[in-house]
C-alpha cells in the first residue's frame, strides 16, 4: 500500500515541481511520485546541454555502435555505466545539433559569456524555498538551452505552455542581480536552424507573477494539507467543489 504523500518531504522544490504544482497539486504529487522513464527526446537534449555547456563530461560517454538499446552490447554498457552510455548515432545526432549552436554567432556570444554552466543554485520564492540548475548565467546574463522548435510562434506557444518565462524568472531570483535573459531554441530536426529570444518586459513581469503567485499557493498547500487527506485536481481551488462551465468567448 502505497503511504501518504507529505509535501513537506519535496523541500526544496525545483520549477519542474512548481510547473506541475501550477497544474494541480496531484500534477505535483503524481510527478514526484510517478516511475521515471527516460525518453529519447530527453537523452538527446541531455547530449546536447552536455556537449554545449559541460563539454569536458563528454570523455565520459561509453558509446556503443548497435542499431538499438535493446542490443546485448549495449546493454551490458548501460548496465556499467548507466546515463553515460549511449548509442553512436545519438551521439551523432546530437553533434550535428550542438554544431549548429555553434555555428550561431549570437548564441555562442552568450554562451561563452555567461561562464557559470549547470551549477545548482538554492534560494526562495516567497518564502518558499528553491533549487535549480540554470543552463548558463554571469556577466548580466542568464541563459537557457531549448532543443525545440525555434519558429517565434510555435516557441511563443510553448513558453506559455511550458511556464519557460517563470523558469527564468525563478533563476533570476536565484542569481540575485539584475540580468538580461536568453533562450537559445535549436531544431531538433535538419538543418538544426537556430534562434535567440528574449522575453519582453510584459512577459518578464508575468513570469515573475507567476513565479511569486505559486510558490505562496504552494505553501499554503503545504501547510493545509492534512496526513493522508486526498489530494486535488483542477478543482483544487474551489475544494472538491463543482466547476461551472461557462459559454467560451469566441460563442455567438
Amino acid at each position: 500500500m502505497q503511504q501518504p504523500f507529505d509535501p513537506k518531504t519535496a523541500l526544496p522544490i525545483s520549477f519542474s515541481g512548481l510547473k506541475q504544482f501550477a497544474k494541480s497539486p496531484a500534477h505535483f504529487v503524481h510527478y514526484k511520485t510517478k516511475e521515471w522513464t527516460t525518453t529519447a527526446a530527453m537523452r538527446r537534449g541531455t547530449l546536447v546541454h552536455r556537449m554545449l555547456l559541460q563539454p569536458e563530461e563528454m570523455q565520459n560517454m561509453q558509446v556503443v555502435e548497435a542499431n538499438t538499446r535493446t542490443t546485448k552490447a549495449f546493454k551490458e554498457a548501460h548496465e556499467a555505466h548507466g546515463e553515460w552510455a549511449c548509442l553512436g548515432k545519438e551521439l551523432r545526432e546530437a553533434e550535428d545539433i550542438a554544431a549548429a549552436v555553434r555555428r550561431h554567432e549570437t548564441a555562442m556570444k552568450l554562451l561563452t559569456a555567461a561562464e557559470h554552466k549547470e551549477e545548482h543554485l538554492q534560494w526562495q520564492c516567497e518564502g518558499l524555498n528553491m533549487h535549480g540548475f540554470p543552463d548558463a548565467y554571469g556577466n548580466g546574463i542568464l541563459l537557457d538551452v531549448k532543443v525545440t522548435n525555434p519558429d517565434p510562434a510555435k516557441f511563443q506557444r510553448m513558453v506559455m505552455d511550458q511556464a519557460y518565462h517563470m523558469q527564468l524568472a525563478l533563476y533570476s531570483m536565484a542569481i540575485e542581480h539584475p540580468v538580461k535573459m536568453y533562450w537559445v531554441a535549436v531544431d531538433p530536426n535538419p538543418p538544426h536552424t537556430v534562434c535567440v529570444f528574449e522575453p519582453s518586459q510584459k512577459m518578464a513581469e508575468d513570469g515573475v507573477n507567476m513565479a511569486r503567485l505559486e510558490s505562496r499557493m504552494f505553501l499554503h498547500w503545504i501547510e493545509t494539507h492534512k496526513p493522508g487527506a486526498s489530494v486535488l485536481g483542477f478543482d483544487h481551488y474551489d475544494q472538491g467543489a463543482p466547476l461551472t462551465v461557462e459559454l467560451p468567448s469566441w460563442h455567438r
